[in-house]
């Protein structure tokens, strides 16, 4: 979707703003990760390369990725298994887009042995649920992999598939997986960051992929499925949160993809529902809590942008159009104050994908 602004906005004189507040503050130590480092930046400059046609941003790109390489081993800010998630996506990405001059199998061989034995550790240690530290979000990274090498990571991300649908826990209330923090079955974490939804998108987007046959986890995803909306029935007062990583908007994505792919419309039914109240809320707000994808205006602007081209429904475009714009107010707030410049390179590659930039969906958990 490409976005109409109102008169008077200029998302380009934004997004160039932010490239050279990036170019500004490189001299600073940085940190690593997708979100607020140098692998955002990153992705930015390969995105603004590609938007502008100029090789130049494209080098930039490259050696602010060597920038993020460079701080793995001192961020103590790093969450694994997510940052090393990113990192493998990220190669893909640039690599595609003619940022990268590697070879992501080569280059990715250490990191893969790595995230092997962290997956290992987490199931052994009944660490499942959460794309941000549990063993489903090891399962991204190879999921990720997979697609690109299928015949080196098919059988990885099988296996993990078999391992769900056998620690997955049996209650009345439907199948759940155990979470960081453990919580009781009746408040249990739906969120993708931590929580049961990651399970459901995750296991959604390998059925997709065909590297496992639908029919055979089906039956794990009806009773992950009904879980998720017991408990939903169980907690009808809840607040409903805007956030799309940390929020019931994630969940919503989750349940609405799970239906698509397993062709069970009353799941899709049941997600649709819970993004049309969030898109309802979200128009209604004039406040964001941050620029961020985690919980600010960048994530709710993607996913609903997402949500707008798979389903076609016209209250998603709108609600993508009005995040996208407060994204535009406050990058050139943000941009003014300079504090930090923390979720403005995600913000401005939000902006360069409103104009009809590169796909980065798969970088921010959109599979």
């Amino acid at each position: 979707m490409k976005t109409s602004y109102h008169p008077g906005a200029d998302p380009e004189k934004n997004i160039e703003n932010i490239c050279q507040a990036i170019l500004q503050n490189q001299q600073l130590r940085g940190r690593f990760g997708l979100g607020s480092g140098c692998l955002g930046q990153s992705v930015f400059m390969c995105l603004y390369g590609s938007h502008t046609g100029r090789s130049a941003w494209l080098e930039k790109s490259s050696d602010l990725f060597d920038k993020a390489c460079s701080l793995v081993d001192t961020d103590p800010s790093i969450v694994c298994p997510k940052d090393f998630s990113d990192l493998g996506s990220v190669v893909h990405f640039l690599t595609e887009a003619g940022a990268l001059d590697v070879d992501p199998g080569h280059f990715l061989a250490d990191v893969d042995d790595f995230l092997k034995d962290g997956m290992d550790h987490a199931i052994s240690q009944g660490t499942i649920a959460g794309f941000r530290q549990g063993a489903v979000g090891y399962g991204l990274y190879f999921l990720h992999r997979a697609r690109h090498n299928p015949q080196a990571f098919s059988k990885t991300v099988l296996e993990l598939a078999e391992t769900l649908d056998r620690l997955a826990i049996k209650n009345p209330l439907g199948h759940y997986w155990p979470v960081i923090p453990k919580r009781p079955a009746t408040t249990a974490d739906l969120t993708l960051a931590n929580g049961q939804a990651s399970v459901v998108l995750l296991l959604t987007a390998v059925a997709e992929s065909t590297l496992v046959d639908p029919a055979s986890i089906l039956p794990t995803m009806e009773m992950a499925v009904t879980y998720i909306n017991s408990c939903l029935k169980l907690t009808r007062g809840y607040t409903l949160s805007l956030s799309f990583h940390e929020g019931l908007l994630g969940t919503g994505y989750a349940l609405l993809r799970a239906g698509m792919v397993f062709s069970a419309p009353e799941w899709s039914a049941l997600g649709e529902a819970i993004i049309k109240q969030c898109a309802q809320t979200c128009l209604e707000t004039s406040a964001f809590p941050n620029m961020g994808i985690t919980s600010g205006a960048s994530g709710m602007a993607l996913l609903f942008d997402r949500v707008h081209r798979i389903t076609g429904h016209l209250i998603y475009k709108d609600t993508a159009r009005h995040c996208y714009q407060h994204l535009l107010r406050l990058t050139a707030t943000q941009l003014k104050a300079r504090p930090s410049i923390e979720d403005i390179p995600v913000a401005g590659s939000a902006l360069i994908r409103s104009l009809g930039g590169l796909d980065f969906d798969r970088l921010v958990w959109l599979i």
